[in-house]
């Protein structure tokens, strides 16, 4: 991570969860991150405490669940647009890199949205989730690989 110390992250999702996580770590080891999400107010709470000022973390696993069918959806998305820009980077020898990262189930506090009375609750409460701090430790290793090396899509 020695070459990216005082490079400039962008992190979707910066206000929980996944995003919050990568913000953290990517701050400790010394980048400035710049923080997007949905939830601005606790954003700025987070910016004043982390002093949180490049990368996009997608999930695109449908689970069972209706109430999130339509946030999957727009990680489909996401990914596709991703994978398009990432091919017109390579195409064009930018040095400018696109990775996606599917991580697959994520105890984070949309699991709330979960209803008691679907029986896919029961099998998160069973299985071990991955913890955000988990997927940050992912986007340190994506960016500590050499710049000779491409990851278009990391999938656990």
């Amino acid at each position: 991570m020695e070459k990216w110390k005082g490079r400039v992250a962008l992190v979707s999702g910066a206000s929980s969860g996944i995003g919050y996580a990568v913000c953290e770590n990517l701050v400790k080891n010394g980048m400035k991150v710049v923080g997007a999400a949905r939830r601005i107010d606790r954003l700025q709470t987070e910016r004043l405490k982390n002093g949180v000022k490049l990368l996009i973390v997608l999930s695109h696993q449908v689970y069972p669940i209706p109430q999130l069918h339509f946030y999957t959806g727009t990680k489909f998305a996401v990914r596709a647009i991703s994978e398009g820009l990432r091919q017109e980077l390579q195409a064009i020898n930018s040095n400018i890199k696109v990775t996606t990262v599917s991580p697959g189930l994520v105890k984070t506090e949309i699991l709330r949205n979960v209803p008691k009375s679907n029986p896919y609750k029961k099998i998160l409460e069973i299985n071990t989730c991955l913890k955000p701090e988990d997927i940050a430790v992912t986007v340190s290793q994506i960016l500590s690989a050499p710049p000779y090396m491409e990851i278009s899509n990391s999938r656990f």
